[in-house]
């Protein structure tokens, strides 16, 4: 029944998992390595469309958040 160190690391070799418990013992999320590889690509070509999109619009698409003001028109009260 003596086993060697491979036999023993085949055995316990078995992936990762993060998880986490409420105080109630009840999980309340975990990350598995294939949550993380889809997570990581996710966030990849997120970044990269928010980086591509967002550099890609000419010039003349922003819109002023400032009206106009007329400047021939007197105030009600001439307050300085």
């Amino acid at each position: 029944m003596n086993k060697t160190p491979v036999q023993l690391k085949e055995k316990v070799s078995s992936g990762w998992s993060l998880q986490l418990y409420s105080g109630d013992r009840r999980l309340l999320w975990s990350l598995d390595p294939s949550h993380a590889w889809t997570l990581l690509i996710g966030g990849i070509v997120g970044f990269s469309s928010a980086l591509l999109l967002g550099f890609s619009y000419p010039e003349g698409s922003t819109r002023s958040v400032d009206p106009v003001v007329d400047q021939t028109i007197t105030p009600l009260l001439d307050i300085d």
